[in-house]
Parts: structure tokens; sequence; C-alpha cells
């Protein structure tokens, strides 16, 4: 039997706690987000429903942005940009917003954010 360098707590602590907090829940999240707007639509929830939902990416090589929104729906009002936090980011709202505005061109363009303290 080999004698264990750690207790379980602190190997958690030096090595799963920061890469399971910041990259794998957030990551999760987002896909429940997603799933969660998708159920309501099934179960008609949503109004007007939704026509379309997925991601949006883009790259402006000329200004070295990359642009990506979390989730994007699409109904006969247009289109709708979310982004999804697991951690509290109201500061970034109005930013996201201006992002969301730019994009394409549309006029028809809502943004919608979804965090862990609620929908």
């Amino acid at each position: 039997m080999g004698l264990a360098i750690m207790d379980p707590p602190d190997f958690y602590r030096h090595f799963i706690a920061d890469d399971f907090h910041d990259e794998y829940v957030p990551k999760i999240f987002k896909r429940m987000a997603r799933d969660f707007l998708l159920i309501q639509n099934k179960a008609r929830l949503i109004k007007p429903p939704l026509l379309k939902v997925g991601v949006y990416w883009a790259v402006d090589p000329i200004k070295r942005i990359n642009r990506k929104f979390d989730v994007v729906t699409y109904d006969e009002l247009g289109y709708a940009f979310y982004e999804v936090k697991y951690r509290e980011a109201r500061d970034e709202c109005g930013e996201f917003g201006e992002r969301a505005n730019n994009v394409l061109g549309h006029r028809r363009i809502r943004s919608r954010f979804l965090f862990k303290i609620g929908f």
C-alpha cells in the first residue's frame, strides 16, 4: 500500500478547485442555460416562440477581436443574444449590450443575461 502525500481536501484545493469552479462548472452552466431555453420553448412558455437556438462567434482580423455569444435565439422579432455567467458579472452588462447591437448591423437585436442567481 502506498502512502498518500496529501489529504484529499488539500489535493482538491491545490489541483482541482480552480479549474473546477473557473472552467468546468461555467461551461456546464452555459449548456444548462441553453437547454433551459429549449425546454421552456418546447413547453410553449416563451412568447414569441423561438425558431432557432445556437451560438454565434466571429473573428475580426483587422481589429484582432474575437466575438462570441454564449446563446443566440431567433424568433419573429429578430435575434436575441444571451450572455451566460456562472458568476455574477453585472458590470459587464453595458459592454455586452453594445457588442450585441454592433453585430451584423441588425436593428432587431436584443441582449439578455442569464446569471447563476436567476434567469
